[in-house]
């Protein structure tokens, strides 16, 4: 099954949709470069003279990453094939936060990496504007990458402002409500169509002895994707643009709907939810423990029948998570969150054609190092798994016409951080909606300010 590429319709500033047929997928790319037929003799003889490169990288992913383990991959294929003096020096650091610190430290220090991963957040304006930050956009001409990849990929790694391509996506990645179809049927459930519907549903299944969903807070940014389904379908991305630029609030009526429909989330959520990060979350799910559980496609591997316990094989499905019942203005099936995962960057001043030799390389041999486990934004690759859950965020993919941005992805840290400790006092009872609108107000004030 192959995953088809549709005419993305990410026009994130004014959130309108644009016409036009949904691009089709061509064939798996494969002996694009002639230097990977390159071997033996051959190879010794013409590579022995290759220039040296010793490239710094660091990014906000594991090591144990499919992402991560297809780049290492194909840096050793590539070292193998074609130049065996270019090496990647990579750091990963998981954690969010620590990772923006991190790499503020080091843009600070003028120490900044060859290679980092950053959200197309403010940061990521004031990195570009700086002169830091590399322009992409004609590497992406010159090797046909606008062609070969995804449009829904490389346009999360653009910047809001001015449109610039600024990075590489490597994922494609639907989010989606996973959820337990035994349950359902056990509770008298249907997929909701409206967030109304979504809590009649969390009811039923806390009436019937279910814990409803499954969240992990510690990873910070999981609660807050509940939140932009209402902010979203009642104005688009706009609203979020509209509280990065100072023209909207949370202290309105748009953003407290969104605080108190995660306020009403919590009597249905896991009771650890602030000790459990996202695989917690997941396990929680996957142990028959919860409902549902809302996360992007990169968890399909674990969804597939062969690494389910028996009891939890053919159980699984998903919906897309749908807006309040009276917003129309939206279709959930077509709008909702589907990004590019971790954009890579590029520093300006040591981007050179060596650094571009390989990611010529990496992203013509991509597809095949990870489409068993991950949505490939390369043209062609084929989807991970042959299971119905893959089918069916496959289908949800291959209609979207718009991402949902998160909070998450482009607020500036301080605010990002106020909303994720907020959710969590809110979810605890420790503050209103008005306190907590209030608060994170006051941070996008400071950051206005400054």
């Amino acid at each position: 099954m192959l995953l088809k590429s549709p005419k993305y319709k990410n026009n994130l500033k004014s959130g309108r949709k644009e016409n036009g047929m949904m691009k089709k997928m061509t064939l798996l790319l494969a002996g694009m470069m002639t230097v990977s037929m390159l071997g033996g003799a051959a190879y010794a003889e013409e590579n022995a003279d290759q220039p040296e490169r010793n490239l710094t990288m660091i990014c906000k992913d594991n090591a144990s990453s499919y992402v991560a383990i297809a780049i290492e991959e194909a840096l050793k294929m590539y070292q193998e094939e074609v130049n065996p003096n270019f090496n990647i020096d990579i750091q990963y650091i998981g954690d969010t936060e620590s990772y923006i610190q991190k790499l503020k430290t080091l843009v600070s220090a003028d120490e900044v990496p060859d290679i980092f991963t950053c959200d197309m957040d403010p940061y990521a304006e004031t990195l570009y504007e700086a002169g830091i930050m590399m322009d992409m956009d004609e590497i992406y001409k010159r090797n046909g990458w606008y062609d070969q990849m995804v449009e829904g990929s490389y346009k999360w790694a653009r910047l809001d402002s001015n449109g610039k391509q600024v990075g590489i996506c490597f994922q494609l990645t639907p989010e989606v409500c996973y959820y337990n179809t035994e349950m359902f049927e056990e509770a008298g459930c249907e997929v909701p169509t409206n967030l109304d519907e979504f809590l009649e549903v969390c009811q039923k299944l806390s009436d019937k002895g279910y814990t409803p969903i499954s969240i992990g807070q510690k990873s910070r940014w999981h609660v807050l994707r509940y939140m932009t389904f209402v902010s979203y379908y009642r104005e688009g991305n706009d609203f979020l643009f509209g509280l990065m630029d100072g023209t909207k609030k949370m202290n309105s009526e748009t953003g407290l709907e969104a605080i108190n429909f995660v306020a009403s989330l919590a009597p249905y959520i896991n009771p650890d939810f602030t000790t459990f990060d996202t695989a917690d979350a997941r396990d929680y799910f996957l142990g028959g423990n919860a409902a549902m559980y809302f996360m992007g496609s990169w968890d399909l591997p674990y969804m597939q029948d062969d690494k389910l316990s028996d009891d939890m094989k053919g159980k699984i499905d998903c919906f897309v998570m749908p807006g309040p019942a009276d917003a129309d203005t939206y279709d959930c099936n077509t709008h909702f969150i589907c990004g590019g995962g971790n954009p890579y960057c590029f520093n300006a001043e040591t981007f050179d054609e060596e650094t571009e030799r390989f990611l010529v390389y990496l992203i013509d041999h991509y597809g095949p190092l990870v489409e068993k486990d991950l949505f490939s934004p390369i043209v062609g690759s084929s989807a991970p798994g042959d299971t119905y859950i893959t089918e069916r965020v496959a289908s949800y993919a291959s209609q979207m016409e718009e991402s949902i941005i998160p909070y998450d992805c482009r607020l500036d840290a301080n605010t990002y951080a106020v909303m994720a400790s907020g959710a969590e006092s809110l979810l605890l009872g420790m503050c209103t909606a008005e306190e907590y609108a209030n608060e994170v107000d006051a941070a996008l004030e400071q950051y206005l300010a400054q």
